[in-house]
């Protein structure tokens, strides 16, 4: 670019720059069928972290509910112990 001489060979530099950064965006006619191959692979990336997320979330409620299924199970053991522990005192 600095060896330009007139407009022209600005003009030239110009398209040439923009020719590489298309093709190197795979923006170009050539790299299209590169994309719609990137782009596939993308979308399997995307469905396979939802389908993950929504594992990790069952999994994260499921924790909890059993969690709490053993605290209830804790409670009704020490009622049972107290109701025991009542009619031994009678």
């Amino acid at each position: 670019m600095s060896g330009a001489g007139d407009l022209d060979e600005v003009i030239e530099a110009h398209q040439q720059f923009l020719e590489k950064i298309m093709c190197q965006c795979l923006l170009d006619p050539a790299s299209q069928p590169i994309l719609t191959r990137l782009r596939a692979i993308y979308d399997l990336i995307i469905m396979f972290q939802q389908k993950q997320a929504t594992m990790f979330s069952t999994g994260l409620g499921e924790v909890e509910r059993r969690r709490r299924l053993e605290e209830d199970g804790d409670i009704k053991a020490q009622q049972v112990v107290s109701l025991c522990q009542i009619w031994a005192s009678l």
